[in-house]
């Protein structure tokens, strides 16, 4: 047993064949005393592999950052939702007014209603001298009255899968016109055409 920096220990040593050398070489050692107050302030020194990583960590920053801090590029996940966020908040009735149904007019260009469809038919084909095509009714109704709009031939492709009864939807870009009594009872002066450009959002 001897004592080294206070500390007292219990070792298995054996000497240095140098003669001239005070070196030990110790086989073993167990400490039987911690109690003793720590010497100046001593600070862990990182191995190689550590401070390389923290160098990797501190150089790596944008080079037009401020002094306030490197500036964190967006993950692509949060990225996507940005997008969806602001193609949703571009469409859906937000770029043009809302507006009832009842204050559908042939003079107005930039609107939208939200609305919910009661009720759709089946496509239909149609043939005459002017050629042939498709077409399908839906009857669209807020709580200032109902429309029935009309999507021919590529609407119909558009958007017949989009629409579901009992669904609320924004809907925009539709032509406004007067409506054909002989095939239509609702009481609106006028129905909606649907063609390509119109556009069709579920809301819920």
């Amino acid at each position: 047993m001897f004592r080294e920096n206070g500390e007292a220990h219990s070792s298995c040593y054996r000497r240095s064949p140098k003669s001239n050398a005070r070196l030990f070489i110790i086989l073993a050692l167990r400490v039987l005393s911690t109690n003793e107050d720590k010497i100046g302030n001593p600070v862990a020194i990182p191995n190689r592999e550590d401070s390389s990583a923290v160098e990797r960590n501190t150089t790596v920053a944008d080079p037009s950052a401020s002094s306030s801090g490197p500036r964190i590029a967006p993950q692509p996940q949060q990225q996507q939702q940005e997008k969806k966020q602001q193609a949703s908040s571009g469409r859906s009735g937000q770029q043009h007014p809302i507006l009832p149904i009842e204050g559908l007019s042939p003079y107005q260009n930039n609107w939208t209603i939200k609305a919910r469809a009661t009720q759709k038919s089946d496509i239909r084909t149609w043939s005459n001298q002017r050629g042939e095509g498709k077409l399908f009714n839906v009857t669209f109704m807020d709580e200032s009255g109902e429309i029935r709009a009309t999507g021919f031939n590529t609407a119909v492709d558009e958007l017949y899968q989009k629409l579901e009864e009992g669904k609320v939807y924004f809907v925009s870009k539709a032509r406004v016109g007067l409506a054909k009594k002989k095939f239509s009872n609702l009481p609106n002066d006028y129905e909606l055409i649907l063609d390509r450009t119109t556009e069709i959002d579920e809301v819920c």
